[in-house]
């Protein structure tokens, strides 16, 4: 899906890099904390990260049907998120007795099922975009852990 929609990809990974975008079909910006997808027909995406806790939220702007970037600190979102992560750890059992058991840490990329099919592909692209990044900053493992675990989930 992510090669048919480039464009839309790529102002998502304009969003998630903070980069401000203020032409064209596809507008981003930024404040001090979130960044925005203005998209023509659609309610504004609103986007919260932290790379260094892995914590990563995107809301759907209630009531607002326009992409337009203007006022939008001001206006009201939902209070759950369109897509988050979960971060769980696990015991898995090995093979090998002396060892015993293993931690493995399992990051669960929820989307939240939405109504309007445009939101769940917008939804769905952000959550494989944020596995790719998920992939590329949790690839350490120590001695007693398991190589780490994610998934994309529909709720």
């Amino acid at each position: 899906m992510e090669n048919e929609l480039h464009f839309l990809t790529a102002a998502l990974k304009q969003v998630m890099n903070r980069e401000v975008k203020n032409w064209g079909y596809f507008q981003t910006t930024k404040d001090d904390e979130f960044s925005y997808l203005g998209i023509p027909s659609l309610p504004v995406l609103k986007f919260y990260q932290n790379d260094k806790s892995l914590l990563y939220r995107a809301f759907w702007e209630s009531g607002r049907e326009t992409g337009e970037l203007d006022a939008i600190a001001s206006k009201t979102w939902k209070k759950e998120p369109s897509v988050s992560i979960k971060k769980k750890q696990r015991a898995v059992h090995t093979k090998n007795r002396a060892v015993g058991e293993k931690k493995q840490r399992v990051y669960e990329i929820i989307c939240r099922h939405d109504d309007r099919e445009a939101v769940r592909i917008v939804d769905r692209l952000l959550a494989n975009l944020l596995k790719t990044r998920l992939e590329s900053l949790v690839d350490y493992v120590t001695a007693d852990e398991v190589a780490p675990q994610i998934i994309i989930m529909t709720e």
